[in-house]
């Protein structure tokens, strides 16, 4: 929302109660001495983590999408943390256990693929989500191609 001296949080306050009055949810986040800039991504790792889960929690509940759901493992079943799954411009990270979420994805035909910095991931996977969320969309990351 911006800093009290910097004009952001007023302007920002007037932001919430416009669109509260036309209806629309509104989430605010007031992030101390931080300035109405968007430094507070990159400056307060608490904050963005908070802003991040309402996003995702906020595109899950999206009306008419689905989700893709997996996990990443090694060559002894352990799950890879920090793998990335894309489909398209929509990427996730594997948690501590491997397992990932791609959430509000439009219905229809998906290939998703794994990446790791320092694992090599199974090959990239067509997924039809038309009707349904696809879940136990797994990959192997190993040493090796």
């Amino acid at each position: 929302m911006g800093a009290v001296d910097d004009g952001g949080a007023p302007n920002s306050l007037k932001g919430v109660e416009l669109l509260t009055g036309f209806g629309y949810p509104v989430t605010t986040l007031a992030v101390p001495g931080v300035g109405h800039t968007d430094a507070w991504m990159a400056d307060d790792p608490a904050s963005r983590q908070a802003a991040q889960q309402w996003l995702f929690a906020t595109v899950a509940a999206r009306p008419g999408t689905h989700a893709i759901r997996g996990r990443v493992v090694d060559g002894a079943g352990h799950g890879v943390a920090d793998a990335a799954i894309a489909s398209g411009l929509h990427v996730t990270r594997t948690d501590a256990h491997g397992y990932y979420a791609l959430l509000g994805l439009l219905p229809g035909q998906r290939e998703v693929a794994c990446t790791h910095a320092v694992l090599t991931c199974s090959e990239s996977q067509a997924v039809d989500i038309t009707a349904a969320d696809a879940e136990g969309v797994d990959f192997v990351a190993g040493d090796g191609p």
